[in-house]
């Protein structure tokens, strides 16, 4: 009975990848719960759910990777496509640091209630209450000296946040890169094949009205990180929704018209593990003929 893994990886890679059961957040969720939060619940979570997605999608290019494998029409592309493959990782350091951050901006603040005692006026009093005008009269006429404590946590508020969430922007843009990478080795294959090729993933059309209301609103009150933490969450909902999305819908295509160009019942054809040699394997082979490598029970030909 012919496998239905094929079939799975094709459906697979029309869904949203989606692992953790939890959505990217829309402007209007992003806006309230960041202002509610202080800006630190975003930044709390979305790191570690867009961890778990762009694992998933690292799984499944590489199950694309041996699909083309196994199917042998491009053996000279499979090298550059299974290194592109291996090169889908998430950066540790870009999702630990907004974790850091978040982490320092709640430090920074038991800190000071247990020195002066909290009250939700002193919160107020170093968040939104210094506004735009506050931030920019002390910092472009007042040396940091003689910055009152208020202003210093409210800077380090600022400071803190837009950094987490430039990173979480980062990491979703520098994800975003190794995908294209792939597409642009796979395009190799699709070539073989006579097929056109994908085209290249981009992230684009973050402004909308709303977000720019937002942004306006966030600045109002002095809170300066609004604009990274739109930005960031526009990103990551932007690539969860369209352009992975379109891609791997796109990827699914081209590999059922690769299928179709194989004819029924035609044979795959089994080739050597190793990368840089790729040679194709006779029937009940033991070693390759070219390299002289071990062949794995699991490397057979099989009905397409």
């Amino acid at each position: 009975m012919p496998s239905r893994e094929p079939d799975n990886l094709l459906r697979s890679l029309n869904d949203v990848v989606d692992p953790a059961g939890a959505r990217p957040w829309g402007t209007i969720k992003t806006s309230l719960l960041g202002a509610a939060s202080f800006g630190i619940l975003p930044l709390l979570l979305w790191p570690g759910r867009f961890r778990d997605r762009a694992g998933e999608e690292a799984r499944q290019l590489n199950a694309v990777t041996e699909w083309v494998r196994s199917r042998g029409r491009a053996p000279a592309a499979i090298g550059p496509l299974r290194a592109a493959a291996d090169d889908l990782r998430y950066r540790p350091l870009l999702w630990l640091l907004p974790l850091l951050m978040a982490l320092f901006v709640i430090g920074v603040y038991v800190l000071d209630f247990n020195s002066s005692g909290y009250s939700w006026d002193r919160v107020l009093d170093t968040t939104y209450r210094r506004g735009h005008i506050a931030f920019a009269r002390y910092w472009f006429h007042q040396p940091w000296s003689r910055w009152p404590v208020e202003q210093r946590m409210h800077l380090l508020w600022c400071a803190a946040l837009s950094a987490g969430y430039l990173c979480h922007f980062a990491q979703v843009r520098s994800h975003n890169a190794d995908v294209a990478r792939f597409i642009t080795r796979f395009n190799g294959v699709t070539a073989a094949h006579s097929l056109r090729p994908i085209p290249q993933p981009r992230i684009d059309g973050l402004i909308n009205p709303i977000a720019i209301v937002s942004a306006i609103a966030f600045v109002h009150y002095g809170a300066w990180w609004g604009i990274p933490m739109l930005l960031a969450g526009a990103a990551e909902k932007r690539y969860t929704y369209s352009t992975s999305r379109i891609t791997r819908s796109t990827l699914a295509r081209r590999m059922r018209q690769m299928e179709v160009n194989r004819g029924p019942g035609a044979l795959a054809i089994a080739r050597c593990e190793i990368a840089r040699c790729q040679a194709p394997l006779p029937p009940r082979a033991r070693f390759c003929p070219r390299c002289g490598t071990r062949v794995s029970e699991a490397i057979v030909p099989t009905l397409a």
